[in-house]
């Protein structure tokens, strides 16, 4: 799901015309074309150390689409109302209520060929607290099942099959331990419960602000 391109599509995000990168990508200088010739002449190495990288990000890929730092170069930031960034966090430029309520309903409809494509939208006030709250992305959406979410810019649809995704992020994964000592076993517990386990175990007390427990383990 290019979010993206479905955002321009509604008329929330607008893109400037004649940008560096679709000039670039017209004239055939992609990230990928760019590379193979440095790598042949020996260069590739050095520009990577040498160029910032936000200006190597301006680069589209062979397909047209620009992401991260070059995605601020095209975006008409004065007439666009929402921003997205991959795997789910949006920005938005227009804090409008009902704005943002519109948003949240249109995206949890969203359907492609009978797959559903949102599971749900979060406010940020749902999901984060603390100092930094002012920070966090305005919405969270969380893909649903058998959908990627990419946050690149430069897509003429929608909706398109991967190209390189093999795999995706799931909720339930999976977390190994072994020591000496240690019942075998299974449990379920929260990615945020890694760090401070992991901390403790090399005798590192959980920083104050850091969200999470230590896992209590059951020895023998």
């Amino acid at each position: 799901f290019n979010i993206s391109a479905w955002l321009e599509e509604k008329g929330y995000l607008k893109i400037k015309a004649g940008s560096t990168a679709s000039c670039l990508s017209k004239f055939g200088l992609t990230r990928g074309r760019v590379t193979k010739i440095l790598t042949k002449l020996g260069l590739k190495d050095f520009v990577k150390k040498m160029v910032p990288k936000n200006l190597q990000q301006m680069l589209p890929d062979d397909i047209g689409h620009v992401q991260f730092a070059g995605k601020a170069e095209i975006i008409d930031w004065d007439n666009s109302q929402v921003i997205a960034s991959g795997h789910g966090p949006l920005y938005l430029l227009n804090n409008n209520e009902a704005f943002k309520e519109k948003l949240i309903m249109e995206l949890e409809a969203l359907e492609y060929q009978g797959l559903k494509i949102v599971k749900k939208v979060y406010k940020k006030e749902e999901i984060y607290a603390g100092e930094y709250f002012a920070l966090a992305p305005d919405l969270v959406v969380d893909q649903a099942v058998n959908t990627h979410f990419s946050g690149s810019l430069g897509s003429t649809n929608a909706f398109e099959a991967p190209t390189r995704w093999k795999g995706e992020n799931e909720r339930n994964g999976l977390f190994l331990c072994h020591k000496q000592g240690l019942t075998p076993g299974k449990m379920d517990t929260s990615i945020l419960n890694l760090a401070p386990t992991i901390l403790q175990e090399f005798g590192i007390a959980k920083p104050e602000q850091m969200d999470g427990e230590v896992i209590i383990f059951l020895n023998k």
